[in-house]
C-alpha cells in the first residue's frame, strides 16, 4: 500500500520533468530557427558595408553628402529669378544675383583672364520667371562661360576649368524618389543607362563628363567631375518636380 502511494506521488513529478525537458527542447529549436535568418541578414549588412567602404577607398577624395552652404546653392539654382541688366559689368551682375538669392557667387578671375575676358565685360540680358540655373546658362553662353558649384560657392568660370576638374565621389540621398522602401539599385541602373560612363568629345572638345554610379540602400554614390555633379543635381531636381507637380 505504501509503495503504491509512493509511485502515485512520483508520477506527477516525472510528468513535470518530461514537460520541462520538452519545452526546453522546443525553445532551443525556435531560437535556432530564428537565429539563422537574423544571422544571414547581419552578414548581408556587413558585406554591404564592406562593399561601400571599398567604393569609398577607390575614390579620388573622401565623398561627402550635399549639405550646408552647398545645399543652399543647389536649392537656389532651382528657384525662379527675374532680372534686367543693360551694359552691366559681369562683376556687378554676379554681386546683384548673389544678394538677390542670398548665395555666394564669385568670378574665376584667373581662368577668365586666360581667355581674355575681364570682370568688367558688359552684360545685357533680361530674364523673367526662369530658374536661376537656366538664366545663368543662357547669360553666360554668349561669353562661352559656365557656372558650377565648387567649394561652397557658385563659380563663374570657363568650360576648360569645369571639364578639367578631378573626378570625385558625391553621395546623393534619393529616398524621396524611391517607392515602398526599395533600394536605389533600379534608379542607379536607369541613370547608368542614360548617362555616359566615359567622357564624350565632339569636334575635339569635351562636351560631357563620365559617370560611375552605384547604389547603397537609399543612397546614390556617384563619381564624376564638378560639371557632372552639377548636371546630375539638376536632373534629380527635375525628377522630383515631375513626381511632385505643383497644383
Amino acid at each position: 500500500m505504501d509503495r503504491n502511494s509512493s509511485d502515485t506521488a512520483a508520477t506527477p513529478k516525472l510528468g513535470l520533468r518530461r514537460w520541462l525537458r520538452y519545452s526546453l527542447s522546443t525553445l532551443m529549436i525556435v531560437v535556432l530557427v530564428l537565429s539563422v535568418p537574423l544571422g544571414w541578414h547581419a552578414m548581408q549588412r556587413h558585406q554591404q558595408r564592406k562593399d561601400y567602404l571599398a567604393l569609398i577607398a577607390s575614390a579620388s577624395v573622401t565623398p561627402h553628402v550635399t549639405y550646408g552652404k552647398t545645399r543652399e546653392i543647389y536649392l537656389a539654382l532651382q528657384q525662379e529669378t527675374s532680372f534686367s541688366f543693360t551694359e552691366t559689368p559681369l562683376e556687378k551682375v554676379a554681386s546683384t544675383l548673389a544678394t538677390q538669392h542670398k548665395i555666394p557667387i564669385y568670378l574665376d578671375r584667373r581662368a577668365l583672364e586666360d581667355v581674355g575676358i575681364g570682370s568688367d565685360v558688359p552684360i545685357t540680358r533680361s530674364v523673367k520667371n526662369q530658374t536661376l540655373s537656366a538664366a545663368l546658362r543662357e547669360m553666360l553662353r554668349d561669353l562661352e562661360l559656365r557656372h558650377v558649384v565648387s567649394d561652397e560657392v557658385l563659380l563663374i568660370t570657363t568650360p576648360e576649368e569645369v571639364f578639367s576638374s578631378t573626378p570625385y565621389v558625391e553621395v546623393y540621398n534619393v529616398a524621396d524618389l524611391l517607392r515602398g522602401g526599395e533600394s536605389a539599385d533600379r534608379l542607379a541602373k536607369a541613370l547608368s543607362n542614360l548617362l555616359p560612363t566615359t567622357p564624350e568629345e565632339r569636334d575635339g572638345r569635351l562636351v560631357s563628363p563620365g559617370y560611375k554610379i552605384d547604389a547603397y540602400h537609399h543612397l546614390l554614390l556617384v563619381r564624376s567631375t564638378r560639371l557632372g555633379h552639377e548636371r546630375l543635381t539638376e536632373f534629380l531636381a527635375m525628377l522630383r518636380a515631375g513626381m511632385n507637380p505643383r497644383r
